[in-house]
């Protein structure tokens, strides 16, 4: 399994709301309000890249794929106050 980010500038709201919906129907989970976080076989990864390569063909926008190593991933600082982050951490 390959766990990266997919992070997208898209303007329009309706190639905006497919990218969005294809990320979480492939398992991504989001993380901000244009980040998904996906965890796919290497396999599938260039099956996504061309669904996405679709979608963006619709409109004006961009599109990154992020693929950190294990070591720069697991340097990732995650610091939030949503309430679901303070109670899975423990805090609340």
């Amino acid at each position: 399994m390959v766990r990266f980010f997919v992070v997208y500038d898209i303007s329009e709201h309706d190639v905006r709301r497919e990218l969005r919906e294809t990320l979480k129907n492939w398992g991504g989970i989001w993380l901000q309000y244009s980040v998904f976080e996906l965890d796919l076989p290497k396999d599938k990864i260039e099956a996504l890249v061309k669904i996405v390569r679709r979608i963006l063909r619709k409109g004006a926008g961009e599109v990154r794929f992020v693929f950190p190593c294990k070591s720069c991933y697991e340097k990732i600082e995650h610091i939030s106050t949503r309430i679901s982050d303070l109670m899975e951490w423990d805090i609340i």
